[in-house]
């Protein structure tokens, strides 16, 4: 995920010149920045991407509150092949990246307002000279980084229903709702079935890793149509422990 190979071209992809994307650096979490030549600091916002899967199979309902908070999509019984889940997982997807890239700009806004990184102005190259610190667009480079969190987890769910529903017939779409409705309580059978017969993410499985590429690269895609308020486009980050 984190390499010069994946790293430098991605880079180059947004604009940056090979020489600076030769520089680039990996903050604490996943973000990636150019030091002295861009926003060096937090991430703009934190998005769960397995949420967004809870929400797709539930029609749009949060399973702690009840709550409708996303689209009535339908519920995991509703998708008769694996490529209707997907198409309503973007949907769920493209509806609160609208809503979660407001919300990463408003506190670019208020980070901007409150001159919160004027320390960081000096050091960061054509802030002084524009008379703008880095959350106000100073930057060489002004894109908006947001953590991406969840992907692995759902990269596993997509695999384990692929596989196991769609593909081999080993557990039906309806015994599988029962199974997540009473947190697989009464269900052990499926539940080791789940654990044990469907790839998981980080063992160099091909499915698995391809339905996980798939996702990330959907939602860098949808969030590279919005522009931060620094100037740029949003790019990715990649958290994987969930």
């Amino acid at each position: 995920v984190v390499s010069d190979t994946n790293v430098v071209d991605g880079l180059c992809a947004y604009g940056t010149p090979i020489e600076d994307a030769r520089d680039y650096s990996m903050l604490g979490c996943q973000e990636i920045e150019i030091p002295g030549k861009s926003n060096f600091g937090c991430e703009d916002g934190s998005i769960n991407l397995a949420k967004l899967f809870e929400y797709t199979i539930n029609d749009g309902k949060c399973r702690i509150t009840g709550q409708q908070v996303g689209l009535h999509t339908g519920y995991l019984t509703d998708y008769s092949s694996i490529e209707a889940l997907w198409e309503a997982y973007t949907e769920q997807m493209r509806f609160f990246t609208r809503h979660f890239i407001t919300l990463c700009n408003l506190g670019v806004d208020i980070r901007d307002a409150n001159l919160s990184k004027l320390v960081k102005m000096p050091f960061t190259e054509a802030c002084v000279e524009r008379g703008l610190n880095p959350d106000g667009g100073g930057a060489l480079y002004n894109y908006g980084v947001v953590e991406t969190a969840g992907s692995s987890a759902v990269a596993d769910a997509f695999a384990a229903i692929d596989k196991l529903v769609f593909r081999e017939g080993k557990l039906s779409m309806e015994t599988l709702r029962a199974a997540i409705d009473a947190n697989f309580e009464g269900y052990e059978k499926e539940r080791l079935m789940l654990l044990n017969l469907a790839p998981k993410f980080g063992n160099d499985d091909d499915m698995v890793d391809a339905w996980h590429v798939r996702v990330l690269e959907t939602f860098w895609t949808e969030i590279g149509k919005y522009r931060s308020r620094r100037g740029g486009v949003f790019t990715g980050a990649c958290s994987l422990l969930e």
